[in-house]
């Protein structure tokens, strides 16, 4: 291929890397008894999509309804949107309840309290924790506001829990692989608190 003639964003990668890569995440979960949920955001493609359903993969991760739809297209029937609820897609959200497992992401009682009102279909949800990326998400010590979005949440049918979901960034910024295993570990055992006290 000659690079020259790329004008717009366009995906080149090494096959036969990613298939070992996506074997061997695969294998790896697999061992470890976990569900192997990958994000899709960065390849965006259902030809590697594909690659994913010959591992066993059946539940993914997107970052937008968007993305989410043209997954969906290809016949992907678990779909976890990793990014704050937006209320103004509720048609979208709704459409694709109505056919497949959709989950959600939420972060403030206000979208909680416009769901119950406007969902015609079952949807998972995660609550967005902060852990220490100060960008989006409940912090993870204000069990004030979790409390209030999981018993809006209960009151409606539509709406199921699974759990908290978090975004470390800030490992972006890490200048060692001693930091950003110092990252994680702060993460975890502050998810690890939540889920003592919620799950």
């Amino acid at each position: 291929m000659n690079l020259n003639s790329i004008v717009s964003p366009t995906l080149l990668l090494d096959k036969k890397k990613c298939l070992n890569n996506i074997r061997f995440m695969a294998e790896k979960a697999k061992k470890n008894k976990l569900i192997f949920r990958p994000h899709f955001k960065t390849h965006q493609s259902r030809i590697i999509g594909k690659w994913f359903k010959q591992v066993g993969v059946n539940k993914i991760t997107v970052s937008s309804l968007k993305m989410a739809e043209y997954f969906a297209n290809d016949d992907w029937k678990d779909i976890t949107v990793a990014f704050p609820v937006n209320i103004r897609e509720i048609e979208t959200i709704n459409s694709l309840a109505e056919e497949l497992q959709l989950n959600l992401t939420v972060e403030n009682l206000e979208a909680v309290e416009f769901l119950k009102s406007k969902l015609k279909f079952k949807v998972g949800y995660f609550i967005k924790i902060d852990t220490g990326y100060g960008r989006t998400g409940v912090s993870f010590d204000i069990f004030l506001s979790i409390d209030k979005i999981l018993k809006s949440a209960s009151q409606s049918e539509n709406l199921l829990f699974l759990g908290f979901l978090s975004h470390n960034g800030h490992a972006y910024q890490a200048k060692s692989k001693s930091e950003i295993i110092d990252i994680h570990k702060d993460a975890l055992h502050k998810l690890l608190l939540l889920k003592k006290y919620y799950i």
